[in-house]
């Protein structure tokens, strides 16, 4: 179980994906960024440009491992499989951020990036759970 939320965890860390502004369809991996933490007008286009490329890296790293972005339940062993690209990419991001965000927007960010974590835990936990007996590569 332990091996379970580590590679959850890394792989949520890693998953600003869709940080800019939330689509009419939001998946369980949107973080809304730039509507949650209040950016300078200096810093707005700077971290625009950033979350533009790891949310277009995220997506192509999701989609070549099989993963659609839009699935509330991923499968645990693609992710498994995709997460080290993954976890580049979110410590890339989170790096790239630092450098523009103050103290106190790097923690909002955290924090967010937190709260995506635990919604993508619960969801391939019950994903898990309700695909026991299955293919789990399906």
């Amino acid at each position: 179980m332990k091996k379970f939320v580590a590679l959850v965890s890394v792989t949520c860390i890693s998953m600003v994906c869709f940080g800019g502004s939330i689509p009419a369809t939001a998946t369980i991996y949107d973080a809304n960024i730039e509507g949650r933490i209040e950016l300078t007008a200096r810093q707005k286009p700077k971290v625009q440009e950033i979350l533009n490329q790891s949310d277009g890296d995220l997506e192509r790293v999701l989609r070549k491992n099989g993963i659609d972005p839009n699935n509330t339940q991923p499968p645990v062993l693609k992710l498994l499989v995709a997460s080290r690209e993954l976890a580049s990419i979110g410590r890339r991001t989170r790096s790239q951020l630092a450098e523009i965000l103050d103290s106190e927007q790097l923690r909002q960010y955290d924090e967010i990036i937190e709260e995506v974590e635990q919604r993508i835990k619960k969801s391939v936990w019950l994903g898990d759970r309700r695909e026991r007996g299955r293919n789990i590569f399906d």
